[in-house]
């Protein structure tokens, strides 16, 4: 029986079409393309409040020097955790939101469509076309939340490149993939809808980022998301 190469035998995960995908390091250390213009909106970027520590792994991003101190003193760590789905009642959510968290932000006859949840809301709820002011706070801490795991993604691209290190190279390549295809996957099992993990696509149509590339670096990335029927959009600045 012919041997399997471990090459021809990895499972790459299906990264959801128009999606930059990062060149394998195999044989040699990839060279990453130009691509994309950066917006001036880079010099100021919208701060952002994560989940994520500033340690593992965005350690090494540390010792990039003046330019991730551009970027992340921007980026907080002070988010706290539904561990409940629809934990926190309001009025004014704080918490990244259990990924099976009711995320329904217009009453009516799309609430199941935008939600994929079977409750109906009440008859004059729906007459009247109230917005769930709840659901559209959701959205609104989801999308931060993938936006700090943009930034650490391909943050970590560049730091392993930095330190020509093929094993961590890899590792950030497969967590960016690995994220696609969770925000690609609308109808989450229960058992992948993990706080702070995954199973946050069932709250998305479609979600997109396109890497913003100089020099062999990603200086950027412009990302969006539509969140059925309103869409979501920043442009981000990375580590590098």
């Amino acid at each position: 029986m012919p041997e399997t190469s471990v090459a021809a035998s990895r499972v790459e995960p299906i990264v959801p079409p128009f999606n930059w995908v990062p060149p394998e390091w195999s044989n040699q250390k990839p060279v990453l393309e130009d691509v994309g213009d950066l917006p001036s909106s880079f010099d100021n970027p919208t701060p952002l409040n994560c989940i994520i520590p500033l340690g593992p792994p965005l350690t090494k991003l540390h010792d990039l020097g003046g330019n991730y101190e551009a970027v992340l003193n921007r980026v907080s760590t002070k988010r706290d955790l539904e561990k409940e789905v629809d934990e926190e009642a309001g009025p004014d959510l704080e918490k990244l939101p259990h990924p099976g968290s009711d995320f329904s932000h217009e009453e009516g006859a799309d609430e199941a469509t935008a939600t994929g949840r079977s409750t109906t809301p009440a008859p004059s709820a729906a007459a009247a076309g109230v917005a769930n002011p709840l659901g559209m706070q959701r959205l609104k801490l989801v999308f931060e939340h993938t936006l700090c795991n943009v930034t650490t993604c391909l943050g970590q691209l560049n730091a392993a490149l930095d330190d020509d290190s093929q094993a961590d190279y890899m590792a950030a390549r497969k967590a960016y993939m690995d994220l696609l295809k969770d925000l690609d996957d609308h109808e989450p099992p229960v058992e992948n809808q993990i706080p702070g993990e995954r199973g946050y696509g069932r709250s998305l149509k479609w979600f997109y980022v396109e890497p913003l590339i100089r020099d062999g670096k990603i200086q950027g990335a412009k990302v969006v998301g539509k969140w059925n029927p309103h869409f979501s959009s920043s442009g981000i600045p990375i580590p590098h």
